[in-house]
């Protein structure tokens, strides 16, 4: 919580502008997780890394969908027609994009078709640190033999 005052009263709190506001949100939050769960946090963070850098010692790459489902529809990301994207945070539609993060491997999506419903699918590829070169050459490989990169849905 200090943290989060401390950047209000240095003239960047949340009245400079909104990202820094939900940022002291973000940290004042943070106060209120115990010690012993972010520990286990940060011992599941380190076996999801070490299984990742084991996959990427066998292959130059990891491929896999972005998501588990198609990209929702904007009304039923917002549950309002017209309405924008408010950070609500949906970890099933995350899942398969959060282990790179929390490696901190580089990822890359990239469109591979649509649903039945006509929505975009993704592929994801997972690269070895600080080889974000090979995932652009993969991408572009894929890209130049796919034509998906080009379509779009119906809005």
């Amino acid at each position: 919580m200090w943290i989060a005052r401390r950047i209000m009263l240095t003239g960047c709190g949340p009245r400079a502008t909104t990202t820094t506001g939900a940022r002291a949100r973000a940290l004042e939050s943070a106060s209120l997780v115990p010690a012993w769960a972010y520990l286990r946090a940060q011992r599941a963070r380190e076996l999801i890394r070490r299984e990742l850098m084991a996959a990427l010692d066998k292959y130059d790459i990891i491929i896999l969908p972005t998501g588990p489902v198609a990209a929702p529809t904007i009304e039923a990301s917002t549950g309002r027609p017209g309405g924008y994207y408010q950070g609500r945070l949906d970890l099933g539609r995350r899942r398969y994009t959060s282990p790179a993060a929390l490696a901190g491997l580089p990822a890359l999506s990239i469109p591979s078709g649509f649903s039945d419903a006509g929505l975009p699918i993704g592929m994801q590829i997972i690269g070895r640190a600080f080889d974000e070169a090979t995932l652009f050459r993969v991408g572009q490989a894929y890209e130049t033999a796919t034509e998906w990169h080009t379509q779009h849905p119906a809005v």
